[in-house]
């Protein structure tokens, strides 16, 4: 039976988890009969799959170690630094990019705080917007199926929360001047009630 779809995520996560990492049978999540290639191509392509998402695996593995490394680094130089950058000229020392590393420690600080690997698997604008949630809502994005999707959400979930509490602001606001007009109508009243009063004592007393 033809697959939805060209591809299929769910499969995708099996083949990288499973298939690739325990050299069972692989499946893959793409519907070839979609790309319209042939059986030897398909067969092809498919190894060409196992291939990249090993090394994919690898590069992930690369990447916390490296993070580990530059963590353990930082953290023995900083206590030798009296703000004389001694990090930075040992990151730049040894060919790395001063972005790359901080972007890669903050990979490894999340990871710290939720024990969750899977922040090394995410592009840098995920991880980027993972760092500003809280710690609960971190976690959710990194155990959902879609990461990248599921900030999408929770986005536009904290644009309407904003949205609302602005359009409260702005009632409070507006409920404020209101209730200050009142008392101001009422002072009013009051001064005008007790000019009144003098204007009618003046009478009588002509």
């Amino acid at each position: 039976m033809a697959k939805k779809g060209l591809f299929d995520r769910k499969k995708f996560a099996e083949a990288k988890y499973e298939g690739v990492a325990t050299k069972e049978e692989y499946i893959s999540p793409i519907n070839y009969d979609e790309l319209e290639v042939s059986k030897e191509d398909e067969k092809k392509l498919i190894e060409y799959e196992k291939v990249a998402l090993e090394n994919s695996k690898r590069i992930k593995e690369h990447l916390f170690n490296l993070a580990e490394i530059f963590y353990e680094a930082q953290k023995l130089l900083s206590s030798k630094d009296n703000t004389k950058g001694k990090f930075l000229k040992w990151i730049e020392g040894i060919g790395f990019g001063k972005s790359f590393v901080y972007e890669t420690l903050d990979r490894y600080n999340i990871y710290l705080e939720h024990n969750n690997k899977k922040i090394f698997e995410l592009p840098v604008r995920a991880m980027r917007e993972i760092k500003k949630l809280p710690s609960e809502k971190a976690i959710e994005v990194m155990n959902s199926e879609n990461p990248t999707n599921k900030i999408k959400e929770l986005k536009e979930v904290i644009e309407e929360i904003e949205e609302a509490v602005v359009i409260n602001n702005s009632l409070e606001y507006r409920l404020s001047v209101i209730l200050n007009r009142l008392e101001e109508i009422k002072k009013e009243e009051n001064d005008l009630l007790q000019e009144k009063r003098r204007i009618e004592l003046k009478l009588k007393n002509i």
